[in-house]
């Protein structure tokens, strides 16, 4: 698939007041395609499945699930490092995306569109805890708790 031009994520306030994300054309175009590595994953095609995630990041670099899911791969094999680089990236890709909107809030963690930046928030943290990262485990638990006032996550116990 050929890379779009406008590849970045973006955010957007709802009618009710709250913010969502808003995926860009590429990562819409390879909804179908994450379907089938979910597929593979559940057929223990992991190799298949990591191959499939790594050619669908090609065209569509800043796709959150995608890393997400490279991520969970990662930490299939205990690979902590490369995991929290995956997490790490997909949480960048959004903390990019509200940094051009100036950091709104809320960032509801149950909406449908917010939830895979969340999980992967959460995977980050979970990670640079595993790491001993504390600094930057503090600043994840910071800025995740400032886009959900809701506190969702609770991301605090891993202080």
């Amino acid at each position: 698939m050929p890379v779009t031009r406008d590849c970045a994520v973006k955010v957007k306030q709802q009618k009710s007041g709250v913010w969502t994300f808003v995926q860009p054309r590429c990562v819409r175009e390879r909804e179908l395609d994450l379907e089938d590595v979910e597929a593979m994953l559940d057929a223990e095609e992991v190799e298949v499945a990591r191959d499939e995630l790594r050619w669908l990041l090609e065209g569509c670099p800043d796709n959150i699930a995608i890393h997400y899911w490279l991520g969970d791969l990662a930490m299939r094999e205990q690979d902590v490092k490369l995991a929290r680089g995956h997490y790490g990236y997909a949480y960048e890709i959004g903390h990019r995306a509200l940094r051009r909107e100036q950091f709104p809030t809320p960032l509801p963690v149950d909406h449908e569109e917010n939830e895979i930046w969340f999980a992967a928030a959460k995977q980050l943290a979970w990670c640079l805890k595993l790491l001993e990262k504390k600094e930057l485990l503090a600043d994840v638990v910071k800025f995740v708790r400032h886009c959900d006032p809701q506190n969702t996550l609770q991301l605090e116990a891993l202080l």
